[in-house]
């Protein structure tokens, strides 16, 4: 096995189950099992965004790839998902190709938390709070350019006030209804 630099700087080992990192990384997202945002979800993110071509969408834990798919598909916007997982990103991937917009979306894999979203215009998240908690100071540092359009799957941005808020009631769990929250960070607000 061989030490290699990780997303973060530190070294990663390279073993039969692929890149790992070797240290501990600040957890974004749940990560006992992986949840995908239902399509439900999906639906209500990208009316909130109201997406165009022109647009930039940053997925920060893209999973598999649902959102910048549709999105893409849709709008003809540009897409970049970001996914730490290295076999889940290599599963979007083609995903990606499968669906025919690999010319619309890149999908990275790297550590969400040093992601440059400097040429996003909106950022999709579904993240624990914690991670939201340490991604805001980078999502608002944005707004010093332009505004940012943010959609945020379960839990809101901690500190900022949101535009509007949605639910989600996906048919696989009857009864359920999960909230997204829309926000427009800019230097007024």
């Amino acid at each position: 096995r061989r030490a290699k630099e990780g997303p973060t700087g530190a070294p990663w080992k390279e073993g039969r189950k692929g890149v790992r990192p070797s240290v501990p990384l600040p957890m974004l997202a749940p990560r006992q099992k992986l949840w995908s945002s239902p399509l439900e979800a999906v639906e209500i993110a990208l009316e909130m965004a109201a997406l165009g071509p022109e647009d930039v969408l940053y997925d920060i834990g893209c999973g598999d790839g649902r959102l910048v798919i549709e999105a893409a598909k849709r709008t003809g916007c540009r897409c970049v998902g970001v996914e730490i997982d290295e076999a889940r990103a290599r599963e979007t991937r083609r995903r990606v190709r499968e669906a025919g917009v690999d010319d619309r979306v890149s999908v990275r894999c790297e550590n969400g938390l040093e992601t440059d979203v400097g040429e996003a215009s909106v950022v999709y998240l579904y993240l624990v709070p914690r991670g939201l908690r340490l991604l805001t100071p980078r999502l608002l540092s944005v707004r010093e350019k332009r505004p940012l359009r943010v959609v945020s799957y379960m839990a809101p941005l901690p500190g900022l006030a949101h535009r509007t808020r949605r639910c989600a009631e996906p048919r696989a769990q009857p009864g359920a209804k999960f909230p997204l929250f829309y926000y427009v960070l800019s230097e007024s607000e």
